[in-house]
């Protein structure tokens, strides 16, 4: 939620969304909602602030991979957070519950939190 949100307010695609762990890298989130039989709170939510979401593809975040960004941004519980991603000077933590799971409010609620979040991102590297 958090890049794309990003990136809908900056009107560019330079945020991308990755996980620390992703049972099906390339499944879109229709795809996922559909497989493991969810409600499609997330892209619920996105569309009400005018983003379709479920094209978007899962991405398995590797260490490799950090090299190519200027900033990682983490809402992964630390304890399940690895080590590589955790101990890089690129990381940052952004303490927001996950709302897999617990309805329509929680994924909105989750949303509520992260949208403050990025636009004090976005200004912060203006």
């Amino acid at each position: 939620m958090a890049a794309a949100y990003y990136n809908k307010l900056t009107g560019t695609n330079n945020a991308k969304s990755a996980g620390t762990e992703v049972d099906v890298p390339g499944e879109t989130l229709q795809e996922r909602y559909e497989r493991i039989g969810r409600p499609t709170n997330t892209i619920d939510v996105m569309k009400g602030v005018g983003i379709d979401a479920g094209g978007f593809r899962r991405t398995q975040l590797t260490e490799s991979m950090l090299d190519k960004y200027d900033l990682v941004i983490s809402m992964t519980q630390k304890e399940y957070t690895p080590t590589w991603l955790s101990a890089n000077p690129k990381y940052r933590f952004w303490n927001v519950e996950d709302p897999g799971g617990r309805g329509y409010e929680s994924t909105k609620s989750a949303f509520n939190e992260i949208r403050p979040m990025v636009q004090e991102l976005i200004e912060e590297i203006d």
